[in-house]
């Protein structure tokens, strides 16, 4: 029966469409339509019907949808008759950095193989694979594709590994096997060399390629001409890496695990990396030994033995920790408790150094009563000098009694590191301490005023200084001595104090705080308060031609705001300050005393940044004690408020103005926490001792000056 146009499937638009180019029939090709006529009806009586191949085609699948599915059957189903799409296709790219778009390709060209779909379906179907990025990219390009093939070009184009040849070349040859297995290296290899253009390697020069770079043990066993295709390459490979595993020891439970759970085997068709290392001597963890590995080991097998058998039967172990102190057992000496109680501290007289510093409490030099041709003195103990020092008296002393010296060549360093080298006497003297004569090396120092036990004396005496509690003892001799130490200045006071001493006068007799008191009544103007700035040194601010600086005040408490109002007026009345009007102004500050009371202070960091620096040398305390040994006799003297002793260059004083909410003030004396006012204040007393000429007088400043920073 003829087809006609009465079918339900073609439409009236498509019967429309056939009439038009029935009647354009003989002006278009013949290759653009072609007639369909039923084989069952003659061609003569039943009317032809035209249409083009898109119609033709739409038409078959129609029908094919309709009709029921044929069984299936081996042979592939005919390409003009295929329904295939990609809705059942589960690959998927997202276009990230990470994915892999050649497996891609390989997968959707797999899989549009199998269902035999066509290049136009292939196409149209295509975004239903894409995600992410890649769906974004796929708007952006479909205008421009016009093809599968040229869709396929596109996406390697845009999302392939672009490295040039020789890029993969460097890339294949940057790595030799490791504990990879033979496949999966082979693997990467092939799949960079697959990157290369077509025709680029033969199979045997790849296989020569892939052969240098496998590990040393396979190429050992397997040589290059064993093998012409890959997979005579790694079956062998397979093989030999079976045979090392097979060599390897197994894992065994040790005597000491108990309660564990047997190892589960590991199968051997899938090696792990433990099967491909490099093979080598094994080494016990343990011991340290080679030959067995440590689960193996006898000794770690009898020490976990003895464990369990002491655990059981023996006593509980005696500590072997002994006191160096007193010997008691189980402790050592810092947490003994008989050698704590026993400690003593050597109490030190008070003996003031300085006029105005900080606290400061030196320690002590051990010293040694020893002996000499009979004669006894107290020498000081240093165990930081490597030699024996020998001072001038000692060398006399020698010299009295006959002594030998010998002149030799020395080379010096000092504490302060300075280095010297001389030539200088020596002598060898026995000294007697506690009875046992030790022999000491002595050298000659020219112009030392002490002399000194070295730790070559030290060492040859076996002498032990035991400084927690105060003993010594001696190698030859049973029994400890108490340990002496120097009776020389000790205690410093560095803080400027507004009242004298509790103990002052306390050491003298009656007669002298008779005469001391009188002293004072006959001079009493002369410790009256106040009076005139000293005439010895007048204090400069040099800022050069910086404008001047002006820093707001800082908030004070109102209990800190009736302390400043007393400060303000105490010094007001005693002349250190006065009223003005400047441009330059700097915060108050109140700095607690150790006393309880407060320090009237100005903060002026804004100011000493930008002040001049006065490099007038101030001396260490170190120095000033040592320069003080030889004297007998010492006393203090604390200059009251020393700062504001010394007046300020009226030309400078706009500078020290201070803003309070009082008002503003400047300073007609050196107030505190200015940048060079300890210069200036150690320029006045060096003028002021110099004309001192039988008196020793020592100045240190050693003040908290944070605030001024």
């Amino acid at each position: 029966m003829p087809r006609t146009r009465s079918h339900t499937d073609i439409t009236e638009s498509s019967v429309e469409s056939n009439n038009n180019n029935m009647a354009a029939a003989n002006e278009s090709p013949s290759a653009s339509r072609a007639p369909f006529v039923d084989g069952s009806a003659p061609s003569s009586s039943s009317p032809s019907i035209v249409m083009t191949e898109q119609q033709l085609l739409r038409l078959v699948q129609l029908l094919q949808m309709q009709s029921p599915a044929p069984a299936a059957t081996c042979a592939s189903p005919s390409p003009a008759l295929s329904q295939g799409n990609f809705a059942k296709c589960t690959a998927r790219f997202d276009g990230a950095k990470e994915s892999d778009v050649v497996a891609f390709i390989d997968a959707i060209e797999v899989y549009k193989e199998c269902v035999s779909m066509e290049d136009s379906i292939a196409l149209r179907g295509l975004p239903m694979l894409f995600t992410g990025l890649a769906a974004t990219w796929w708007q952006g390009v479909k205008a421009s594709i016009e093809s599968w093939s040229n869709a396929m070009d596109l996406l390697k184009q845009t999302y392939g590994p672009r490295l040039p040849p020789h890029r993969i070349y460097r890339e294949i040859f940057s790595k030799e096997q490791g504990d990879e297995t033979t496949d999966m290296f082979v693997c990467r290899v092939r799949a960079l060399i697959a990157q290369l253009p077509p025709g680029s390697l033969k199979e045997d020069v790849q296989l020569v390629m892939v052969y240098g770079l496998l590990s040393t043990r396979i190429r050992e066993k397997i040589p290059l001409s064993g093998f012409k295709l890959y997979a005579e390459l790694l079956s062998q490979a397979r093989r030999l890496e079976d045979l090392f595993e097979e060599g390897r020891p197994r894992q065994r439970k040790t005597d000491a695990g108990d309660g564990l759970s047997p190892a589960i085997p590991q199968k051997s068709a899938s090696p792990s990396i433990s099967t491909v290392k490099t093979k080598s001597r094994l080494l016990c963890g343990y011991c340290k030994r080679y030959g067995h590995e440590k689960a193996d080991c006898s000794r770690l097998r009898e020490r976990n033995q003895t464990k369990a058998t002491d655990g059981t039967s023996s006593p509980p172990s005696v500590s072997s920790l002994v006191c160096f102190g007193c010997g008691a057992p189980g402790v050592i000496r810092a947490n003994c408790t008989t050698c704590r109680a026993s400690s003593t501290s050597s109490a030190m007289p008070f003996q003031a150094v300085a006029a105005v510093s900080a606290t400061c409490q030196p320690r002590s030099r051990p010293v040694m009563r020893v002996g000499m041709y009979g004669e006894y003195a107290r020498l000081l103990v240093d165990t930081g000098a490597k030699q024996s020092i020998a001072s001038d008296s000692l060398r006399n002393f020698l010299c009295k009694n006959n002594h030998v010296f010998h002149k030799v060549h020395y080379d010096f360093k000092f504490a302060n590191g300075v280095t010297n080298s001389d030539i200088v006497e020596t002598a060898l003297v026995d000294v007697t301490v506690q009875g046992v004569v030790v022999p000491t090396q002595f050298v000659v120092l020219p112009g030392a005023t002490e002399s000194l036990l070295g730790i070559n004396f030290v060492r040859d005496a076996g002498m032990v200084l035991d400084f927690r509690r105060d003993i010594w003892s001696l190698r030859d001799k049973p029994g400890s001595f108490p340990l002496e130490y120097e009776n020389v200045g000790t205690r410093i006071v560095c803080s400027m104090v507004d009242l004298l001493r509790e103990d002052e006068a306390t050491r003298l007799t009656v007669e002298e705080r008779v005469q001391l008191s009188n002293d004072l009544d006959n001079n009493r103007d002369i410790f009256e308060p106040g009076g005139a700035a000293t005439s010895f040194a007048v204090h400069r601010i040099d800022t050069g031609d910086h404008p001047p600086i002006s820093v707001p005040p800082y908030r004070v408490t109102p209990a800190k705001k009736n302390i400043l109002k007393k400060e303000i007026d105490k010094m007001l009345q005693e002349g250190i300050i006065e009223e003005a009007d400047s441009e330059w102004t700097s915060p108050v500050v109140l700095v607690p005393k150790k006393d309880g009371t407060v320090r009237f202070c100005v903060d002026y960091r804004k100011l000493n940044h930008i002040t001049r620096a006065d490099k007038y040398p101030l001396p260490l305390i170190d120095e000033l004690i040592q320069s003080t040994k030889c004297n007998s006799v010492m006393s203090t003297i604390d200059l009251k408020s020393g700062y504001w002793q010394i007046e300020v260059a009226p030309e400078d004083r706009d500078k020290t103005a201070f803003v309070s909410p009082f008002g503003t003030f400047r300073f007609r004396r050196m107030p505190f926490g200015l940048r060079h006012a300890p210069s200036t204040f150690q320029r006045l007393i060096d003028r002021f001792r110099s004309g001192l000429k039988d008196m020793t007088v020592v100045c240190y400043l050693d003040l908290d000056f944070d605030h001024i920073r």
